[in-house]
């Protein structure tokens, strides 16, 4: 064991992050610093909206549908189960 009460006092001064990446490395090495939220592209043209527009509205039709089909589903199960 190497002196320090640290929670990398089994490795030597030398191997150490604060000795190898600088003072208070070892708190905050990895962490990115700024803005790192995710950019939205931005999209001029109109028939690609219009697109993904009916994509969405065609897949929510679906998903409307599937819900449907379930809930009679569920509800014919309860039926039976009375």
């Amino acid at each position: 064991m190497y002196p320090g009460n640290g929670p990398f006092s089994h490795l030597p001064p030398w191997e150490r992050p604060g000795w190898l990446y600088g003072p208070g490395s070892c708190w905050y090495l990895g962490i990115r610093t700024g803005d790192t939220g995710t950019s939205v592209p931005v999209v001029d043209n109109v028939e690609t909206l219009q697109r993904q527009k009916d994509l969405l509205e065609t897949q929510l039709a679906s998903i409307s549908k599937t819900l449907e089909q379930i809930n009679s589903r569920l509800d014919e199960l309860e039926a039976k189960n009375e």
